[in-house]
């Protein structure tokens, strides 16, 4: 009986891509379109894949798979002691046996461990499944990626973005001073979720390849080595395509390259290959918003265009240095605090109560000893307003009611002749 059992399972089929099992009579995965073999004697699908229904480390159930990728797969779960919804990011099972593959697994966790911020996606626990497979606990996501947002929209509007930004900015600086390098920023890996009625909170993910520096605490161990080239070539930086040594200015560049695609629709530099695309980045200027026919604020293009420069010492050279000129070119943007633009798209400031309302939330201000406004964004991130903003505004305000003041003073006097 055994043997005749052993017969059965050779019969079948198994994709060599993505190790899924089929029928005798099936030719072609359906997810890939990778042509099946027939399976080995003693190849079985438990052994690769954790099926639905699966309990894991005692208290997560499997319910169903959401998404899976070159290295992971994702499914969604359920925590059966606190019954809260959870994703399980798991390496896929084969490449269970390439240390590389489980070595950057473990290195997504460790960077995780060090952070916590509410624009980075948490993460809650570590193990290993009966498979051998690593995995990770994190929040579930509902929510379109900046990438799918681009695709649907085209173009994100101007303010829209900045709010993205910021937010993303906010959080690589975080990661930055825990010492982490992120290394693979695209726009696929910014989620965009709601909460009640805010939208567009920003969540950033897969930190797979990220660099731990001496500050994140862990000991830093090479995966990659000098003159080895990893990344997206999209959003890479020109020091990424050409192997050298990173900091967190390429993570800046990735950052503009993301912020030039939100607004204009396609990625700065494209090109017919991996090899031109890498080589653009590191010799081609990027094409003006003007060009492509995008209106942008002169502003916000300057700031985008500085993100792209080619040597990483004429970048911004922190992101909490890029968020602060973000803060200011909004300020700029906007025309004045008050200003209707500024209103409309949920910043502005009250002046009978001298606080900020952002996306629908008063929040104090305070003041520093210069006496320049202070904007308290989430995360209590200070970031000093232009006092001669206000003080424009309200010079122009006097000057409109000096005129209109002295004009009505010549109609009385007119009228005071007349009779």
């Amino acid at each position: 009986m055994s043997e005749i059992n052993k017969s059965v399972v050779a019969r079948r089929k198994y994709c060599p891509k993505c190790r899924r099992i089929y029928g005798v009579s099936d030719e072609v995965c359906p997810q890939d379109r990778s042509l099946l073999e027939p399976e080995p004697i003693g190849f079985t699908s438990n052994k690769l894949e954790t099926p639905i229904g699966t309990i894991l480390a005692d208290r997560y159930e499997i319910l169903s798979e959401v998404g899976r990728g070159g290295m992971s797969i994702v499914y969604e779960a359920r925590h059966l002691l606190m019954d809260k919804v959870r994703a399980i990011k798991m390496l896929l099972a084969q490449l269970m046996y390439d240390q590389t593959s489980k070595k950057r697994f473990q290195r997504e966790a460790e960077a995780a461990s060090c952070l916590e911020h509410p624009n980075i996606i948490a993460v809650h626990d570590f193990g290993i499944a009966p498979t051998g497979q690593p995995y990770l606990v994190m929040d579930f996501l509902v929510g379109d990626s900046l990438a799918e947002l681009i695709k649907r929209e085209q173009r994100i509007g101007q303010f829209r973005a900045v709010k993205i930004f910021l937010q993303a900015c906010d959080a690589l600086s975080h990661a930055h001073k825990k010492g982490v390098i992120h290394r693979d920023l695209k726009s696929s890996n910014i989620m965009l979720v709601q909460d009640d009625a805010i939208i567009d909170i920003v969540k950033v993910l897969d930190f797979g390849i990220a660099k731990l520096m001496p500050a994140s605490g862990k000991f830093p161990q090479n995966l990659t080595q000098t003159g080895e080239v990893f990344g997206s070539p999209i959003y890479m930086s020109p020091e990424q395509c050409l192997g050298q040594t990173l900091d967190e200015r390429s993570d800046i560049y990735s950052m503009g390259t993301m912020f030039y695609e939100t607004l204009a629709g396609l990625p700065p530099l494209v090109g017919n290959t991996i090899i031109d695309t890498m080589q653009m980045h590191v010799a081609t200027k990027p094409t003006s918003f003007a060009s492509l026919g995008v209106e942008v604020f002169p502003q916000l293009e300057a700031l985008v265009f500085k993100t792209l420069e080619k040597k990483p010492d004429n970048r911004f050279q922190s992101m909490e240095e890029m968020f602060h000129a973000l803060v200011e070119t909004y300020v700029l943007m906007g025309g004045a605090p008050f200003s209707k633009a500024a209103v409309d798209h949920g910043l502005y400031m009250q002046e009978s109560t001298k606080k900020y309302l952002v996306d629908g939330t008063i929040v104090p201000m305070s003041k520093t000893a210069s006496s320049a406004p202070v904007l308290q964004v989430h995360q209590n991130t200070q970031i000093e307003v232009p006092l001669k903003s206000h003080i424009g505004g309200r010079v122009r305000i006097i000057i409109v009611c000096a005129f209109l003041i002295l004009l009505f003073s010549l109609l009385a006097l007119i009228i005071y002749q007349h009779h």
